[in-house]
């Protein structure tokens, strides 16, 4: 049962099981037990496909972040992070920082390439781009 966690939840801590597999044969493979997992995971850090990495010993590195900087995305006037990082135990010992860049996050609407959030009187259907900030007409940045 998903018990709130979004769809797919069971599927999804499959998947972290599988890379935690993975990560195994690649250590016993190497005898390097640096390794570090980064990447959209499609899960909260409050969720349990993250708490089955973090449980197996991998530490993600937005927890050294303040809380209010812990996002790589908002929606809605509500932010949370699909994005992570999580270095293993040994890897984790030697980083020394950690950083979010909001670098869509925190981008405004008026700038999003979709128009579903936004109002553009010339769109009739939901497959509508955005005006062209800079089509003819409109003042231009030059370079």
């Amino acid at each position: 049962m998903d018990a709130g966690q979004g769809c797919w939840n069971g599927l999804r801590v499959g998947q972290a099981q599988a890379l935690l597999a993975f990560t195994d044969r690649l250590e016993a493979a190497t005898g390097d037990s640096d390794v570090l997992l980064m990447g959209d995971f499609n899960a909260y850090s409050e969720e349990d496909p993250i708490r089955t990495l973090e449980a197996a010993g991998y530490v993600n590195g937005s927890d050294r972040l303040p809380a209010e900087d812990r996002y790589s995305y908002q929606f809605g006037g509500q932010f949370g992070s699909l994005d992570h990082a999580l270095a293993s135990g040994s890897l984790n010992a030697q980083l020394s920082g950690v950083t979010e860049w909001h670098i869509n996050s925190d981008e405004p609407t008026l700038a999003d390439y979709n128009v579903e959030y936004k109002a553009n009187p010339e769109c009739r259907t939901g497959v509508c781009t955005s005006p062209d900030l800079y089509g003819p007409g409109l003042p231009r940045q030059r370079p």
